[in-house]
């Protein structure tokens, strides 16, 4: 688990460089329940 997967790579990626982007996006796809939203960002 040293080296992380691409899977691993985009949602870390995504909170980190935009933190408050992924709170609006979280909040407006558990709004609509639309998960597969946060896996394109």
């Amino acid at each position: 688990m040293t080296k992380p997967t691409k899977r691993a790579v985009p949602a870390m990626a995504v909170r980190v460089h935009n933190l408050a982007d992924a709170q609006a996006v979280a909040q407006a796809a558990q709004s609509a329940s639309a998960a597969p939203r946060l896996d394109v960002l």
